[in-house]
């Protein structure tokens, strides 16, 4: 969704919807996942808070890759719901 996000802006034709887009290359997004969140999520978005419960998934996600084990455990369902939730806030 990231890559699709920067060909949207970068297809205006106004200068000032794009300009900060055309430093990303949608075919090559080597950026953190932080940043590439950012680009379809509203980091300041307290109300929802989709931004900071992404990032902390994809870090209990590489934690658990890299064989760390979470104490409490995980809610698998409602995990799955909030995802849902914040895949609905996305914005290409």
């Amino acid at each position: 969704m990231a890559e699709q996000a920067v060909r949207n802006r970068r297809s205006s034709i106004r200068w000032e919807d794009r300009r900060a887009w055309d430093a990303h290359d949608p075919e090559n997004m080597r950026a953190k996942f932080e940043d590439r969140a950012a680009l379809v999520l509203d980091r300041l978005n307290v109300a929802s808070d989709a931004y900071r419960r992404t990032i902390r998934y994809y870090g209990w996600l590489n934690g658990i890759a890299h064989g760390a084990s979470l104490a409490t455990g995980i809610d698998v369902p409602a995990i799955i719901g909030d995802l849902y939730q914040i895949a609905g806030e996305l914005r290409a």
